[in-house]
């Protein structure tokens, strides 16, 4: 009798551990629904043909650096290359009037409000280079010259701001499911253009010299006209 009951005690044991096993692998799909395992947001094929580069992945992989890397030389420098406006003819139509000019040579990430990238080019002598902050810049004296600062260009090692990122029309933040990735993508470009241009100019060396340039200014609430560069060549 005894050896009965072991037996029926020992065959319904089996049986709940089944039927948990069960329950558990059916809850499972639900589980893995309910987790964000991803960190931007996948987009149609047409679409992304359309706009020309938007940034998709359906993991957490996701690696900032790497990518601006993969898209610098093919995507970045050409897009600069092909919008960027006198930076003489741009303020000059800031002048005017700002969101007139915005409209006409300028992006910005959101609505009415929000500040205006100019992809901007042109010449100018350095007049001044201010290293000892680790947020360098350097004062140009644009044509016609008169010895007198103009705009500032940012040189590093620190890089304010996210003009570089967000003066890129196909790059959106709707893309991007997680504000922190959004947000490394424009620490990214900024690494980049330190590591690969600015780090390789000895910039105290080029007071008084002229160079060429092309990066983007973000119309800010201050009175300084400053400059994120893309690209620097001095003579």
């Amino acid at each position: 009798m005894l050896m009965k009951q072991f037996k029926f005690t020992l065959m319904v044991t089996k049986i709940m551990r089944v039927m948990g096993c069960i329950i558990l692998m059916a809850s499972l799909p639900i589980f893995l629904s309910a987790c964000k395992l991803y960190t931007v947001v996948k987009i149609d094929q047409d679409e992304s043909q359309n706009r020309g580069v938007k940034v998709y992945f359906e993991n957490n992989n996701f690696n900032s650096d790497r990518y601006v890397s993969s898209i610098w030389d093919s995507k970045i420098i050409p897009y600069i290359s092909e919008k960027a406006v006198d930076i003489n003819q741009v303020l000059g139509e800031i002048r005017k009037d700002p969101d007139e000019a915005g409209d006409k040579f300028g992006t910005r990430v959101s609505s009415d409000g929000s500040p205006w990238n100019f992809i901007i080019k042109g010449k100018g002598k350095i007049i001044a280079a201010n290293t000892i902050s680790r947020a360098g810049t350097i004062d140009i004296d644009l044509p016609p010259y008169d010895g007198k600062k103009d705009i500032s260009i940012q040189i590093g090692p620190v890089i304010r701001g996210s003009s570089i990122r967000d003066s890129l029309t196909f790059i959106s933040f709707d893309d991007f499911e997680n504000q922190i990735v959004y947000a490394q993508l424009g620490n990214a470009f900024n690494k980049k253009v330190f590591n690969q241009i600015l780090s390789k100019i000895d910039f105290n060396n080029l007071k008084n010299k002229e160079i060429q340039f092309s990066g983007i200014y973000t119309t800010e609430d201050s009175s300084d006209i400053l400059v994120t560069p893309i690209m620097i060549i001095a003579h």
